[in-house]
């Protein structure tokens, strides 16, 4: 399993950056932030994860290891190596 994380804040975009779309093949990304930021940047995510299944919830603030953040998006990319996921529409 490997994992890749982001934090999108107003001030800096998406630190660190996020990958070329070409190289990934995340199944899951996971998202906490506010609706309306993930909104305004969920072609930024789904451009990088064409195929991934995402989840998400809204959150007040958010964490990502040691910091705590507002206005802010922390999006969690994971890619399985033996495992598959399905989901329904």
């Amino acid at each position: 399993m490997q994992l890749q994380q982001a934090i999108w804040t107003e001030r800096k975009g998406w630190n660190p950056s996020l990958p070329s779309k070409s190289s990934e093949r995340a199944q899951l990304v996971l998202v906490c932030g506010s609706a309306t930021l993930l909104q305004k940047r969920l072609i930024d995510l789904t451009s990088v994860y064409p195929e991934a299944h995402y989840f998400g919830c809204s959150t007040s603030s958010e964490i990502c290891g040691t910091q705590v953040l507002d206005d802010s998006l922390v999006v969690t990319a994971i890619c399985f190596q033996h495992t598959e996921l399905r989901g329904t529409p």
